[in-house]
């Protein structure tokens, strides 16, 4: 109840007639169900009476009868709204409000509508519009017709699908509209609700690995694979490069024994400048098959993120060992000999100079000579014994040439001395070149032919 624009409870004061206060407006609201339906038939009675200690003189005009009928009211009203602040890239989003038909009649004709946009422009978002928890798919950006009975409520849903190279600081707007009822004018009601997201994180890796070769490989050499990661998440990350290959292969990265547990990789936050970790890798053949298929996996430690890269080996087979002992030790035998040929050559050359130096160094050297009849020298201690009669006494002569004064034509001898010494008589031994037709030169003894008959011949004396 409401007196002069103001709600009022209790007895309401009249003055006389004279004072101009008997007449007073009360308006009396009644407030009906949201539920009750239009058109239903309603009586209403409304008493006035007197709380003063005079008679009413008309008792018959305290009292009004009402009859009215629940009018149809159709009226939409957005209730409630929920959407998240941020999101991340190539990830889904979403954003609902709540609407309500406030009104007590059905109404059917609710135009809904969503639009989808983001600044900057992003292609590639894809959006999903639904009513309801199980309603189905409404197109975007499209008007769409729903019923509402009085009172009811119903959910208005978008989701969205974000793209992973969508930018980070990228603002997606989702604007609601809503179209339905009618006021007091017979117009109807437009509602609208805008929802903000802002993509502020990101989690992305980008992974390059070297292609290995059809050819076969050589056993016993490892297989070369390298692996390059590029973290551009705003966050920490951790990676795990696992393997599958042949039983009895290996897969050896940066020295470290892959197992099954994988092997560990941790990057900051990439999202200014990108975060590259290099990582090289060996595959091994212990045993096994000489050919197969190796599975390299890189994904995150909660498995958001994976790549896998599958590529094919083969390598050849062993040589039997056998032959390949043989063939080392022939090898290392060859080389030995080879090694021993250069030694001897050099101590034969170095042998040979000896002897040069030697021979020059006595040519120059004075000799004493023992003056003799026609033939070659005697020979001495350190040449050739000489096969003579035991020599007389006589005083040896010095020249001052390299020959003696009264030397015959002949070889020379071995050594100078400057004091004779005894010359023992020894065999005579026939032996050495063929001698010439004429017999011995003139003044040779067979013992001197032995050993410098052949330079005789040769004309080298």
């Amino acid at each position: 109840m409401r007196l002069s624009d103001q709600n009022h409870t209790g007895p309401i004061d009249l003055s006389a007639s004279y004072d101009l206060e008997d007449i007073k407006i009360v308006e009396v609201w009644i407030m009906i169900s949201m539920e009750e339906a239009a058109g239903i038939m309603h009586s209403i009675e409304i008493t006035a009476m007197s709380n003063s200690m005079g008679i009413d003189i008309n008792p018959s005009d305290n009292l009004i009868e009402i009859n009215a009928i629940t009018a149809s009211h159709k009226q939409p009203r957005i209730t409630n709204s929920s959407n998240p602040p941020g999101a991340m890239a190539d990830t889904t989003t979403s954003a609902s409000i709540t609407i309500q038909n406030i009104g007590n009649a059905v109404d059917n004709q609710i135009a809904v509508r969503v639009i989808i946009s983001s600044s900057p422009p992003v292609p590639g978002i894809i959006g999903f519009f639904s009513v309801g928890s199980n309603g189905g798919a409404l197109p975007i950006d499209g008007w769409s017709d729903i019923t509402l009975n009085g009172g009811e409520e119903t959910t208005l849903n978008v989701d969205m699908i974000l793209p992973k190279e969508i930018p980070l600081n990228t603002r997606i707007i989702v604007r609601f509209e809503v179209v339905g009822g009618l006021d007091e004018e017979l117009r109807p009601y437009e509602l609208d609700h805008e929802a903000m997201i802002l993509v502020d994180s990101r989690r992305s890796m980008t992974i390059t690995s070297s292609p290995i070769s059809n050819q076969t490989n050589e056993f016993g050499i490892s297989v070369p694979l390298w692996i390059n990661l590029t973290s551009t998440s705003t966050m920490e990350e951790n990676y795990i490069i696992t393997s599958k290959v042949p039983e009895g292969w290996q897969v050896v990265c940066l020295g470290i024994l892959m197992n099954e547990s994988g092997y560990p990789i941790n990057t900051p936050a990439g999202h200014i400048d990108g975060q590259e970790k290099f990582v090289s890798c060996d595959i091994h053949r212990m045993s096994g098959s000489l050919e197969g298929q190796i599975e390299i996996t890189v994904s995150s430690q909660d498995g958001t993120l994976s790549w896998q890269d599958k590529q094919s080996i083969y390598f050849q087979s062993q040589i039997d060992d056998s032959f390949s002992v043989g063939a080392d030790l022939m090898a290392a035998g060859g080389l030995a000999i080879l090694v021993f040929i250069a030694l001897i050559a050099v101590l034969i050359r170095k042998r040979t100079s000896e002897i040069g130096i030697d021979y020059e160094a006595v040519e120059e050297r004075e000799e004493v000579v023992i003056s003799s009849p026609v033939g070659p020298p005697i020979s001495q201690v350190s040449g050739p014994p000489a096969s003579q009669q035991q020599p007389t006494s006589f005083t040896p002569q010095v020249s001052d040439t390299d020959q003696p004064a009264n030397a015959p034509s002949g070889p020379p001898s071995s050594e100078s001395f400057s004091t004779p010494e005894e010359v023992q008589p020894v065999e005579q031994i026939i032996a050495g070149p063929q001698l010439p037709e004429s017999g011995l030169p003139v003044g040779w003894s067979e013992e001197q032919w032995l050993h410098y008959g052949q330079q005789y011949l040769d004309r080298t004396l």
